[in-house]
């Protein structure tokens, strides 16, 4: 995709070099995708406006292509101690979660947010003013990302990593996505309202509970 959308732009470089004012004008603001925000790209349409047929055929297709690659994300990471920790309790809204052993006594979280597919308008901003939130308290700790307002969590797809060490539980509450957990042997209780649920551990208590999906379970202590 990126090599066709290269290709388009140095056509349409060749095609109008004798407007060299005009063509700066659009193709900064063709290139200018990779900086600006996506609500900055509206003010592409004063361009689309005034250009020439040829450029009024071109430019949708580059915004077709171009759009859906620039669409904002960010990344959450953080690193807590499993010191006095027993069970790790998680609660997303939208999204995916893989909670496999890790090799050290830390739990590792790695997130990803991304707006959903029915995202509102002021989803950069949400993104942007997103934090997780840690809490612990007998041998307890919760993770969840805390969004501006608190009523838009459905906007955000949450796609969460999380290496925990192997003797720990874990408590995972989600409203609608995938859950796979592997490696676990401190037990795993999981409430998934509409989606997937996985489970892969060499022993602990199960209790899994999904309103719409599948399920799919492998302990090893039970074979």
């Amino acid at each position: 995709k990126l090599f066709f959308i290269k290709f388009i732009i140095k056509f349409v470089i060749k095609l109008r070099r004798r407007n060299r004012s005009e063509d700066a004008t659009v193709l900064s603001c063709q290139f200018g995708f990779q900086t600006f925000s996506m609500a900055q790209a509206s003010n592409c349409l004063y361009i689309f406006r005034s250009a020439p047929m040829f450029n009024r055929a071109v430019i949708p297709i580059v915004l077709a292509l171009v759009i859906p690659d620039f669409v904002q994300a960010r990344d959450l990471e953080s690193s807590y101690s499993a010191v006095d920790i027993e069970k790790l309790q998680i609660t997303v809204g939208v999204g995916e979660i893989r909670l496999e052993s890790g090799s050290d006594d830390a739990i590792r979280v790695e997130i990803e947010l991304k707006p959903s597919d029915d995202a509102g308008a002021d989803v950069d901003d949400l993104i942007d003013e997103a934090e997780l939130v840690a809490s612990s308290s007998n041998g307890r700790l919760e993770l969840q990302v805390v969004f501006p307002g608190g009523d838009k969590e459905s906007d955000i797809q949450q796609d969460w990593r999380v290496y925990a060490p192997q003797a720990l539980a874990a408590m995972i509450e989600m409203g609608v996505g995938v859950l796979d957990v592997s490696g676990l042997e401190g037990g795993v209780e999981a409430k998934v309202g509409v989606g997937e649920t996985r489970v892969d551990v060499p022993g602990g208590a199960l209790r899994l509970n999904t309103s719409v999906g599948e399920v799919s379970v492998h302990n090893g202590a039970k074979n």
